[in-house]
This record gives C-alpha cells, structure tokens and sequence, in this order.
C-alpha cells in the first residue's frame, strides 16, 4: 500500500537555485512553468522526503487550465509534464540533462477521492532541494497572476537580482532566458513593444516588483541596441496577493462539474461515458469561416492575438451550424461570468485555447440571471475518426442554403 506523502508546508515560498533560473524554459507552456513554481512552494526544500507532492484532481485541473476535464486532455497533460527536461553544468563544466519528474500516480485516497501525485526524479533531486548558496526566493502569488511564459520568466530573472538593484544583460541573452526564437521580435523595437513594455506593465500591477530600463554600453552598427540595464525596485502598488486556495477557486469557477457521488469532479462517470457527439456537417467551407469572422468579432478585444492559430483551431471544428450556436451561445455566457469581467478581464482566455479547450461547454454560474443563453452542456467532443454520411451531409447542406435563400 502506498505511503502518503508528508504535509506540504502553507507559506508557499518559491525557492530556486540561480543556475536553474538561468536556463531557457525549453517550449515549456505557462501552465508547466506555474506547475514548476507551485511543486517548488509545495514542497520543503530542507527535507526530501517531501518530493511526493499531491493534489486533487480539481487543483490539477485548475492549475493545467485544462476547461472540462477528459481523459486524453489528462493524460496529454500529465505526459507532457512527465517528458520535459532540464539541465544543469557540472563542476568539470559538462551538462547533466534529466527530467524534473520520474513518476506520476492518478488514484483514490482512502475517502474514494481522486487525486493526482508526482514525484521528483533522483536526479532533479540537487535542484529543488538542500540549497546550501546561490538561490533565492520569492512568494508564489507573485506567479499566479501573470498571464505569459514572458512575463513569469521576466519576473524570476529580475527577482534573482532584486537584492543587488539592478541586472545588465545582452539582448541576446534575454532572448535565450525568455525562450524566444531567433525570428520572434527580430527587430528591437518588436521586442521592446511586444515583450518588454508588456512585461514591464504587468510586473507593475501584479508582483512584488517593477523595473525601469534603458540601452547600456556601446550600440551595434546603425545604433542596434545590444545591452540593456534593467533597474529593480520592491513595489507595493500591485494587486492584493493571490493566494493558491482563491487562485484554484477563481480557475474552476468556469469548470463544468459532471455529478456523481463521492467521487472528485465525477471522475468515474467520466470514465465510462467518454462518447463521442456527432455534429452533422450542414455548412459550406465559406460558411463555416464566415462562422469564425462572427466568433472573432465577438471575441474581448484585448484578447483578440493569434488569428492564424484560432483559425486553426476553427478549422478543426465540424462544419456545423448547431455546432456554432453553442459556441455564440457560451461566449455570451463566458462575457458576462465574473471571471471575465473582473480584474480588467485578465481570466479571458486567448481563442486559440478557447476553442481547443472547448471553453464554451464551460458552466458559468456567476452569469446574470436574466441571460437567455446559457452553454450546452452536451457530452465531450473527440473530433477524429468519425464516420460521416457525406450524402446525408450534401443533402443536410442543400436544405440550409434552401433555408437561407428562403430568409
């Protein structure tokens, strides 16, 4: 039988050696960097025999913002976490490359509730914990509000550096500790606006500190900048801390609940109900990315980044009309829900992942009373390998257009 792992400790302190800090995050998604800096607060960093970190199913869920919960969404989750690796250098100047975690454990505790457990690898073991110098450490709800890798990434490499006041650093080596790509923002002023400014404003807003920054040293050929010199300075205008229990709270309001007794999030209905629902395919290719103009021109405004990858994720979608109705339909309901009109709408989310989260089957039952539209709540959806009746489809598709010319 399994032993429970020991009691995390509650200050929820983020403790992280310099070296490790000072890596490219790899592609990693701001969920699996969040993941990263909760497993850190979560475990103490004295005693090992913390590795075993432990939440339920419906944290896990919140934490990954995986929307409505479904089997391959876990597991896809779960394996992506469970493959990504570090690396630190060795005393002879080598690499050591492992993974941050060797095994992961989905079960029921005593109480019939589902929970989900990971476990350190060995040798990722030197990096979280028996920290003996070069570290430092902040407190996780300065994390837990920031809404990109960039921004959580720009807050850790000017935290390491807060207590010296300021941090110089290449452009190029900014770029490799954000992660970004040789031809992402390859001109300064794109990184300047997109990158820097917007990281610049949320730090202000929603972590323990802010900077200023300016050009530092000498300039390329034609004045390129190559150097920047990031002031830090501790700020007390941002946002009340958040902390990890409202944090949860806050990312499952909008989750939909399947019922069964005694069991986390119905997990177990889950599990012997993952049908497939058939949407019959009554629209032309025009008309389905009429559709999506509709969608996007309803979608915030101050979300409305990533055309190409929400069209995407659109063109994935079965060209159906009932189909759309429920999307329109659990945008309205997303607009008005207190998660996505509070706090200047930060909780929105990008319609790249809207849509590939299904995010309109989302049950929000904070809407307005009086709003007519409410989202479906229909079984969850797995867009691959359907059989379709494509003479069903031309005749379905004949009797709409006859429909439409009729209006």
């Amino acid at each position: 039988m399994d032993t429970e792992p020991k009691k995390p400790k509650k200050k929820y302190l983020v403790v992280k050696r310099n070296d490790f800090n000072e890596l490219s995050p790899e592609g990693m998604t701001l969920q699996q960097l969040r993941f990263i800096i909760i497993y850190l607060a979560m475990i103490n960093p004295n005693d090992e025999a913390t590795r075993l970190v432990r939440f339920s199913l419906n944290e896990f869920q919140a934490i990954m913002d995986m929307g409505r919960l479904n089997i391959k969404q876990l597991s896809d989750s779960v394996d992506s976490l469970l493959s990504k690796v570090t690396g630190i250098t060795t005393k002879t100047g080598g690499v050591l490359r492992f993974q941050y975690f060797k095994k992961c454990l989905i079960d029921r505790d005593d109480c019939g509730e589902w929970y989900i457990e990971f476990d350190a690898h060995d040798e990722a073991l030197p990096i979280f914990f028996n920290l003996k110098a070069k570290y430092f450490k902040y407190q996780l709800w300065n994390g837990l509000r920031l809404k990109s890798t960039n921004q959580l990434r720009f807050y850790e490499i000017l935290k390491q550096y807060q207590w010296c006041g300021f941090r110089v650093m290449s452009v190029a080596n900014l770029r490799k500790l954000l992660g970004i790509n040789e031809n992402e923002y390859s001109k300064f002023h794109d990184l300047k606006r997109y990158v820097i400014d917007v990281c610049q404003k949320a730090l202000s807003e929603h972590t323990d500190i802010s900077f200023t920054y300016e050009p530092y040293g000498k300039k390329g050929r034609g004045g390129k900048v190559s150097e920047l010199r990031f002031t830090i300075s501790a700020n007390k205008k941002h946002q009340d801390p958040l902390t990890l229990d409202k944090f949860i709270e806050i990312e499952t309001g909008s989750v939909v609940e399947v019922a069964s007794e005694g069991y986390m999030n119905g997990f177990d209905k889950i599990l012997a109900d993952d049908t497939n629902t058939v949407y019959t395919a009554d629209l032309t290719e025009a008309e389905h990315l009429l559709n999506f103009e509709t969608f996007w021109e309803a979608y915030p405004e101050h979300k409305k980044s990533g055309i190409l990858l929400a069209k995407n994720e659109w063109g994935k979608l079965p060209k159906s009309q009932v189909l759309f109705n429920e999307i329109m339909d659990g945008l309205k309901a997303a607009k008005k829900s207190n998660k996505w009109t509070t706090s200047g709408g930060i909780y929105v989310h990008e319609p790249c992942n809207w849509l590939r989260q299904e995010r309109w089957r989302d049950n929000h039952e904070d809407v307005v009373k009086t709003s007519k539209n409410k989202p479906n709540k229909t079984k969850l959806q797995n867009y691959e390998s359907r059989g379709w009746d494509y003479e069903k489809m031309a005749q379905l598709n004949e009797q709409y257009l006859n429909r439409k010319l009729a209006e």
